[in-house]
């Protein structure tokens, strides 16, 4: 799927918000919301359409896919968890956090959205007490050898001698563990994991025994 842009996300996440009110999602009210044309609002739609996040119609206007509703909901866990970080760590006001998180959504990875979430020690709700929606569900249990170069994803399994785990392990490559494949070589043949401190070569070998999780958008 094409690389969303930062005003894509937020029509997503507007037309979750609004299905979590039992408000249809017409071109008029998004238009009213952000102030803009009502032809802007169409055109984002039929974007976002095609992409198969949303289904557009123009009298009824556009509800999120299943895949639309994954995205919309790792946006929401996104902003709700920075904003904890930021009133939690940094001790931010309520406002503050508020703009900060809606500026930092949009950049920050999906590693550092569970680093975060870890050094929080997975709050459920956010500063707000709203709901921080789950994030597993979203994901899906892969070898690998299957993630594409510059993918995150989260060690599940490792399936191999006790000296190999042991030698994962003191790497902090072990499951619940967050990395991202770097690089891979041709022909699958050897595999350059980082988990953003460090790097970590695995064969082939290693990559088809070992099962993460990865983002099932």
């Amino acid at each position: 799927m094409a690389k969303i842009s930062a005003s894509q996300e937020d029509y997503i996440k507007l037309i979750w918000h609004l299905a979590q009110k039992e408000r249809k999602a017409t071109v008029q009210t998004i238009a009213t919301m952000y102030g803009v044309s009502a032809p802007t609002v169409s055109v984002m739609l039929r974007q976002l359409a095609r992409m198969g996040i949303v289904e557009y119609d123009k009298r009824s206007g556009a509800r999120l896919t299943q895949k639309g509703d994954r995205l919309a909901r790792k946006l929401i866990r996104k902003h709700r968890l920075v904003e904890s970080f930021l009133q939690q760590v940094l001790q931010l006001d309520d406002l503050t956090v508020h703009e900060e998180a809606e500026k930092l959504e949009h950049a920050v990875s999906d590693r550092l959205m569970h680093n975060i979430a870890d050094f929080l020690g997975y709050p459920t709700t956010d500063p707000h007490g709203s709901v921080i929606p789950e994030w597993d569900a979203e994901w899906k249990i892969v070898p690998l050898e299957q993630v594409a170069t510059g993918e995150s994803f989260r060690v599940q399994a490792v399936e191999l001698s006790d000296t190999t785990i042991r030698y994962l392990n003191e790497r902090n490559f072990k499951p619940g563990a967050v990395w991202s494949l770097e690089d891979q070589e041709p022909g699958g043949t050897s595999f350059l994991v980082t988990d953003g401190k460090r790097f970590l070569a695995l064969s082939g070998e290693h990559a088809r025994n070992i099962r993460v999780l990865v983002d099932n958008t």
